[in-house]
């Protein structure tokens, strides 16, 4: 009813005011000198007539309203469209006449010191700064918060209530920073453990290492999160990557910048290839951001993978601590990564067949860069070779996957020898790189080849752009 107030321009509150008009604040405004926040853009799409809204969450109502000259009249409606809704709504007191005392429906007490509008508002916790787009944990809150979370990493049992009061509090973290939501895991399997016992427990490493990267959270939540990160963006930047059991690779057509990392035999043999191609997606992500030239102080970034485990690990998991803490330390890398480029970060999964270029990136190390990229452009007109640059694996990136090869535990199989890429094996003549970096015209034992591989590159390259659905769409039309 209060949005249905809002956008009906029949009513006109100065003429039919809601009967709590007279306790309700003054709009207030910042002082002209305070910037505006800029809004990037959205993957939604809104109605042009789309000024304001009403929404609500149990006994907490709140109203926004684009406050510019032309849209003055919808500004004097949201003013009273909540406590107006709430006066038609209930039955209204009856002064002195009522039989058993009741207090007002609505707050009057909140009502004359929240019931106006302004662009600080602090609403269900959490502080908005509608002016800068900003949206923050109050630092009464923050203090607490991470009080808790110290208290819980000192050595020493914990108990069950205190792990349930830590888990409610960290849990509304997440909807304001959703990559935390993938750390929450560990602390709720404590929690369950300490419901189940009814007694104290023990945190392990892992759950703590978790609890250290909250504290990381709750200082950025502090300190002022973008809405820009909260809401559902046009990505800036597309990552495609890919693994074999003996590498990974990676590219952007955004950046054109391509790369690939052979795994050293214990790598190869401790890491799964679900792991690797784990790895290799977050890997591409921190190389592609590097390379990264768009003038954007919120990236947003897609990126895609034919792995639907590396996909949905991205966003959130449940990792055994004991069997996979190389999962948990790739997600705690990501996390880190994501927030040091205040960026917000999407996954989407793709039919293998059609991740061509990354998949030849992960196999064919017995081909040089030169020979690579030859092959790779051969495909389509539209994939030239200045648009693809293989670079090296910083020095940085691949001391972390030495690390991680450390903390993998073993795993009792033989070596599996190295395959090529399905579009390399259909070149004659390309057994190996000889040391060459001479760019060479490959030659096709079936000439049907090149066509059927352009076909799934062209699209991605000639409108990288361009949503996943148009591009399947596309590719499958020819």
């Amino acid at each position: 009813l209060g949005a249905d107030l809002l956008s009906c321009e029949l009513w006109e509150p100065t003429e039919l005011p809601s009967p709590y008009a007279s306790l309700l604040p003054a709009p207030t405004r910042l002082d002209e000198s305070i910037p505006f926040g800029a809004a990037e853009e959205a993957d939604v799409s809104l109605d042009e007539d789309c000024r304001g809204g009403v929404d609500g969450y149990i006994d907490d109502g709140i109203t926004v309203v684009l406050d510019s000259e032309d849209n003055q009249a919808m500004v004097a409606r949201a003013a009273q469209a909540v406590v107006m809704a709430i006066f038609l709504i209930f039955r209204p007191l009856a002064a002195g006449l009522e039989a058993i005392f009741r207090p007002d429906v609505a707050s009057i007490r909140k009502m004359k010191a929240e019931g106006g509008l302004h662009e600080l508002v602090t609403f269900l916790g959490w502080f908005i700064d509608t002016r800068r787009l900003l949206i923050a944990l109050p630092r009464e809150k923050w203090k607490a918060w991470t009080s808790d979370i110290n208290s819980c990493l000192e050595p020493r049992r914990i108990s069950c209530q205190q792990l349930k009061t830590l888990v409610g509090r960290l849990n509304h973290v997440c909807f304001i920073i959703p990559d935390a939501l993938h750390f929450m895991n560990n602390i709720r399997s404590a929690m369950y453990r300490a419901v189940s016992s009814n007694s104290y427990v023990y945190l392990d490493k892992e759950t703590k290492e978790d609890l250290r990267l909250w504290l990381e959270f709750l200082d950025e939540a502090k300190e002022g999160i973008s809405i820009n990160r909260l809401v559902f963006r046009k990505p800036t930047l597309h990552n495609f990557s890919d693994a074999s059991e003996w590498g990974i690779g990676g590219h952007s057509p955004h950046t054109g910048i391509a790369w690939r990392y052979r795994f050293s035999e214990g790598q190869h043999l401790k890491f799964t290839l679900n792991c690797k191609e784990y790895i290799g997606l977050v890997v591409n992500s921190v190389i592609q951001s590097r390379f990264d030239t768009t003038d954007c102080p919120f990236p947003c970034y897609l990126d895609w993978s034919d792995s639907t485990s590396a996909v949905g690990w991205l966003r959130k998991s449940n990792f055994d601590t004991d069997e996979q803490p190389v999962h948990n330390a790739v997600a705690r890398y990501h996390a880190r990564h994501m927030m040091g480029l205040k960026a917000c970060n999407y996954s989407q999964h793709m039919p293998g067949r059609d991740n061509i270029v990354t998949d030849c990136l992960s196999r064919d190390f017995h081909l040089s860069d030169a020979q690579l990229i030859a092959m790779l452009t051969s495909l389509n007109d539209s994939l030239s070779p200045d648009m693809l640059k293989i670079v090296q694996v910083p020095d940085d990136l691949i001391s972390w996957i030495s690390k991680l090869e450390q903390l993998a535990p073993d795993r009792l199989e033989s070596p599996k020898a190295p395959t090529p890429s399905a579009l390399a094996a259909g070149l004659s003549g390309w057994s190996s790189s000889s040391g060459s970096n001479t760019t060479m015209t490959p030659s096709w034992t079936d000439s049907a080849a090149p066509a059927a591989y352009a076909s799934a590159v062209r699209p991605r390259w000639k409108h990288p752009r361009r949503n996943a659905r148009d591009v399947l769409e596309k590719a499958a039309a020819r």
